[in-house]
């Protein structure tokens, strides 16, 4: 019996070192606790921010021992004080004679699977700061929210919806310039997605703007009259393709009916445009006109005039009555010869009769006399007069009809030659060089 025992010992001996071995292998393989220690100590700086790993759940392993290679799929539950995550990772585990199994690689797995939920709302310096850049239209004029304009943000509700991975809040907002303070509501709406971010936003309480009362902005209608009178019109006329221009000073008794429209903010409150209409009444021209009248503040000086732009239109012109003058008889401006232009009737589309003398200066005496019937148009959009001769009261011999176009000048009450003038040969009308004063 001993000898038999003796023969079966060695055999024993193996079988069971074997066991011990592949047992061996099998159990030291890393298990969860050994895996969140090695990713903690390793912490994988793309796949982990500064969160805590709450859980690890191995979901399959592929371990070749003949490689000594143990392959690990895991989800892993991690949060911090804001965010929980889930995260799918493939590890590769390398089994080494000294050191054991060392984790040699992780790689991420599953990303569709991937998930973060937020566990609180969204914080308060975030929401102030979502609104910087947003813009916002207060009493017409563009404001830009930044650091400069806002003086203050009051965070006056706010209701996160974790599990909708929502948030809203309701603020109030004051802001500030030069010369103005504002404030409105907004409501903020936020979705999270990894992280929060502000998803739309809404002015709940439209922005009302007040002057500061260092700054306020009160000018009556006779500053603005006075002001007004330093700037004067500049009445554009066209003719074909010939632009002329008159300048037309504005003296305070000249203005009636001076109403402000409305006011533009710009810039912030620090430039205010006032948009008024007056009657500007000359002696033979009454003017509807549009101005739009630019003050800026200057933080020493205050407010102060900047410029005014005029849009006038003709209302009613008076032109009827005796025109006194001269016209040049020649091209060449040598001929002068006196002039008598009496306008009967203008009817109200325009259209005018008229009476034309002409007689000779001191200047050139042996000039003839003569007397025309006329008739012709004034262009009330242009102040343009055309007068043309139409039958011959007096002929002188040689001479044909006289005819004459020119800007109706209201600061001035004379009618002046356009600078258009026709070929000399009769068949085309010639338009003379002329100047003709409305007489008393």
């Amino acid at each position: 019996m001993m000898k038999k025992y003796k023969s079966l010992l060695p055999t024993l001996i193996i079988v069971f070192v074997t066991a011990i071995l592949l047992s061996s292998c099998s159990e030291s393989v890393p298990n969860e606790s050994k895996i969140k220690t090695d990713l903690e100590e390793t912490r994988v700086t793309n796949l982990f921010n500064s969160e805590g790993i709450d859980k690890i759940e191995v979901v399959k392993r592929n371990t070749d021992n003949d490689r000594k290679i143990d392959t690990v799929w895991i989800k892993i539950d991690s949060s911090d004080e804001e965010v929980a995550y889930i995260r799918y990772l493939r590890l590769d585990y390398q089994l080494y004679d000294q050191g054991g199994w060392i984790l040699e690689s992780v790689e991420p797995d599953e990303r569709s699977l991937w998930a973060s939920t937020p566990l609180i709302g969204v914080k308060e310096d975030m929401i102030k700061e979502s609104i910087m850049g947003l813009r916002v239209n207060i009493d017409g004029d563009e404001w830009i929210f930044d650091q400069e304009s806002i003086s203050e943000i009051i965070i006056d509700s706010q209701n996160p919806l974790l599990e909708q991975k929502k948030d809203s809040a309701s603020i109030t907002v004051n802001l500030a310039s030069d010369v103005l303070v504002a404030q409105g509501q907004m409501q903020l709406e936020f979705a999270f997605d990894n992280d929060w971010k502000m998803d739309d936003y809404r002015v709940s309480t439209p922005f009302e703007s007040n002057f500061k009362d260092n700054a306020k902005f009160n000018l009556t209608v006779e500053q603005l009259i006075t002001e007004v009178s330093k700037t004067p019109i500049t009445f554009y006329s066209v003719v074909g393709s010939h632009t002329g221009n008159q300048i037309i000073n504005i003296n305070s008794n000249d203005v009636s009916n001076f109403s402000i429209i409305n006011t533009e903010s710009q810039n912030k409150g620090v430039i205010q445009v006032l948009n008024c209409v007056f009657s500007l009444n000359k002696r033979l021209v009454t003017f509807d006109v549009e101005a739009k009248i630019t003050y800026e503040y200057d933080k020493l000086n205050g407010w102060e005039f900047k410029n005014t732009i005029y849009l006038p239109k003709v209302k009613s012109v008076i032109i009827e009555g005796q025109w006194i003058g001269h016209y040049n008889a020649s091209s060449y401006r040598t001929n002068s010869m006196g002039l008598n232009i009496d306008i009967t009737n203008v009817s109200s589309d325009g259209a005018i009769e008229a009476t034309v003398n002409f007689y000779p200066l001191p200047t050139n005496p042996s000039n003839p006399s003569g007397s025309l019937k006329a008739v012709g148009g004034i262009d009330f959009e242009n102040l343009v007069v055309t007068i043309e001769g139409s039958e011959w009261i007096e002929q002188p011999r040689g001479y044909t009809f006289a005819n004459y176009r020119g800007f109706l000048l209201a600061d001035d009450s004379k009618i002046v030659h356009t600078g258009i003038a026709t070929n000399i040969f009769t068949d085309r009308v010639q338009y003379l060089d002329f100047e003709v004063s409305k007489a008393d």
